[in-house]
């Protein structure tokens, strides 16, 4: 078991300072000083496990807690920076700061997420509205798919979440 702790521990410290210099993972701040703090730990409890064998589970649970807080600032910024939930929410954001209330508005039935209403809406005064009619000057969410009215084009998309991965259009009159 002691062999295991000293093998598993040191390939734990040596994962953690792979991570700096990854591309994937080196952007965070401090990444450096965050891998040797976290390797160092790790080495540190190896060590307290080594030389005092009652301490050995309690080093083997802490040596793990700590990897976990190293894979936690490392990992979970990179996955947040690519995952499809964040590019919905930023180019929702983007929707949002490009139109207004008086401009957007929600097309008939089509259906739109909660989150993805929330973050095209959430710097404006009101929520978005939703129109059974196309005015002239106005913009409409749709879903591409089922929208068919000559006189109207594609002139943004917004990735969304609803029912797996599905676009919606913005059509402005062209």
């Amino acid at each position: 078991v002691t062999w295991v702790f000293l093998v598993s521990g040191t390939l734990m410290a040596a994962a953690i300072m792979a991570l700096p210099f990854s591309p994937r993972t080196g952007f965070v701040p401090s990444a450096l000083v965050a891998g040797i703090l976290v390797a160092s730990g790790i080495l540190v409890l190896i060590y307290l496990s080594w030389r005092w064998e009652p301490l050995r589970l309690i080093a083997f649970v802490a040596s793990i807690l700590v990897f976990r807080i190293g894979f936690d600032y490392f990992i979970l910024p990179s996955r947040e920076r690519t995952a499809f939930g964040s590019v919905c929410r930023d180019r929702a954001l983007e929707v949002g700061s490009e139109y207004s209330p008086e401009t957007l508005f929600i097309y008939g039935d089509t259906e739109v997420p909660a989150q993805t209403l929330y973050y095209v809406s959430r710097d404006w005064s009101s929520p978005i509205g939703r129109q059974d009619v196309l005015l002239h000057g106005r913009s409409y969410i749709v879903y591409g798919p089922e929208f068919n009215q000559s006189g109207w084009s594609m002139a943004e998309e917004i990735p969304t979440v609803l029912y797996g991965k599905r676009i919606l259009d913005i059509v402005s009159e062209h």
